[in-house]
């Protein structure tokens, strides 16, 4: 089953594409997983009030256009996970809005899930990785989502690299590509994932 999850921002705009085998991961196989990832400044270091509406979405298609629509053109059964934003966010609800266009008309057999941000806070990979350890350490909400999900795909990346492969994040990325991580881990593991259809 193929997955690919975005993390939605104008700078820091980061995706995952997957690739799991379900009965390795049901068995804690950790070669289940073929990952891919990357994070961009739509901007190029431009200030984020500095575009209008309509070069933002240009941005978005562009980027999806030459970066990821490459990566997922021959994929079958490809679920699309496009993070929640909320309505005074409006910059990323057009970047997150452009992305879901973009896709479904290339391939309108994908299945696009809009998801809550709140699920990959249920995720951790180890009693020190819990949710609960980062919010009662930072007062600030997200810097304890992002150094919650960068802590324990630090554990990802360490166990893939202990069985062959070869990942190398930088720490100016890893926060939002792990966000998109664990946003599909925590999509994976959801019971009722008949629900998303009618919540956004």
């Amino acid at each position: 089953m193929y997955y690919l999850s975005f993390d939605i921002a104008t700078k820091t705009l980061a995706y995952c594409l997957f690739n799991i085998d379900h009965d390795k991961l049901d068995n804690d196989d950790i070669n289940c997983i073929t990952l891919k990832y990357g994070m961009v400044d739509l901007l190029d270091g431009k200030n984020d009030n500095s575009i209008s509406t309509t070069q933002r979405i240009k941005l978005a298609a562009d980027y999806v256009r030459t970066t990821i629509l490459p990566l997922i053109s021959e994929l079958p059964k490809l679920t699309v996970l496009v993070e929640y934003q909320m309505p005074q966010n409006q910059k990323a609800r057009v970047i997150s809005n452009s992305i879901i266009s973009i896709l479904y008309f290339t391939n309108p057999e994908c299945h696009i899930v809009i998801i809550d941000p709140k699920i990959k806070n249920t995720v951790y990979l180890s009693e020190e990785g819990k949710y609960y350890n980062f919010v009662e350490k930072y007062s600030d909400q997200y810097r304890a989502n992002k150094e919650h999900t960068s802590f324990n795909f630090n554990i990802v990346i360490k166990t893939l690299n202990s069985v062959g492969y070869k990942y190398d994040i930088d720490k100016k990325s890893i926060s939002h590509v792990a966000d998109a991580f664990f946003q599909m881990i925590g999509y994976i593991r959801l019971q009722d994932k008949d629900r998303l259809k009618y919540l956004y």
